[in-house]
């Protein structure tokens, strides 16, 4: 990062403690074309290295990859923001604790229409392996989304796509999960869509391919459960955030969170008036997973290398 900082002669600049303007979006506007392209498309380039280990600017860098055609100067600045941003969490990275309790567990989200040039919205995730994040993405959904449970679901469907593939490599490993891995989405839509027939007859402008996660709910191969958007760790893939919200899902995804602190999250997250689970899971299950993962004695690990795709599981 140092590095980096010093080719584009930042290294002395005054940090910022979000990568991007919450009330500015980045737009394909009538600003003034940048001189030079190049420039940009290397040091977004540069950036999307970064992301092996620094998953929190995967929005960012998504976002500003839509323009490497024809970058302006409002994208400049904003890639220079990013940049400050970098300067202030240079010590930030991920953080692996080790567990002999493969408990799988995704947060799904999606910004329905936040693309204000072509109305497409952003899915995100984020899988854990206990403690740990070991698969991420952020990237922009291919179609038009008419409704946010549509969108919702789409982004569902590319999670359990993911936590699927997860699960095979884990098995291949010798590492089999015991519990079924547990979804979670903030739109109560989209997860009663995921079991319950009766919806189907509303919703048969949605794509077949994405009745995925449907399947593997019926089969129950997973689950999906409703968290509240405050709780939701995978906003941070979908949307800018700010300080205070960013701060509470950076230090989540980063594993900055002791383990009692990842226990207390579960627990708000079922005792929550409004965080009612859309298929029957286990009363007990954040209790449980709590206590696998004290059985350890954990000792914190540094990721210093992986893989640009999102997933440590490329090392």
């Amino acid at each position: 990062m140092v590095e980096l900082l010093r080719n584009v002669g930042m290294e002395t600049c005054k940090p910022l403690s979000t990568p991007m303007s919450t009330t500015a979006p980045v737009t394909s506007n009538d600003s003034k074309p940048f001189d030079d392209p190049t420039a940009y498309r290397s040091l977004v380039g540069s950036l999307m290295y970064l992301l092996i280990t620094r998953p929190d600017l995967s929005y960012a860098v998504n976002r500003l990859c839509q323009f490497m055609h024809s970058p302006t100067e409002e994208h400049w600045v904003t890639l220079k923001r990013v940049m400050r941003h970098i300067q202030g969490t240079r010590e930030l990275g991920l953080r692996f604790t080790p567990t002999t309790t493969p408990v799988l567990h995704t947060f799904s989200d999606s910004d329905w229409a936040g693309c204000s040039v072509d109305r497409k919205s952003t899915g995100g995730y984020a899988v854990f392996l206990g403690p740990n994040l070991v698969s991420w993405a952020s990237r922009k959904q291919r179609t038009v989304a008419r409704s946010s449970t549509e969108a919702e679901y789409k982004a569902l469907a590319d999670a359990a796509t993911e936590v699927t593939w997860v699960q095979s490599l884990l098995r291949e490993l010798g590492l089999h999960p015991p519990t079924v891995p547990v979804l979670w989405c903030d739109n109560l839509g989209a997860t009663y869509l995921c079991s319950n027939p009766v919806f189907h007859a509303r919703t048969k402008h949605v794509e077949v391919d994405y009745h995925f996660v449907r399947d593997k709910v019926t089969t129950v191969q997973m689950k999906v459960n409703f968290v509240s958007t405050h709780d939701q760790l995978a906003d941070v893939f979908t949307k800018p955030l700010p300080t205070q919200l960013k701060v509470y899902c950076f230090d989540s995804i980063h594993g900055n969170k002791e383990l009692t602190d990842i226990k207390n999250i579960i627990d708000k997250i079922f005792s929550n008036s409004y965080c009612r689970p859309a298929v029957t899971v286990y009363s007990s299950w954040s209790t449980r997973i709590y206590a696998k993962l004290t059985q350890q004695i954990y000792q914190p690990l540094n990721l210093t290398s992986g893989c640009s795709q999102g997933s440590i599981f490329c090392l």
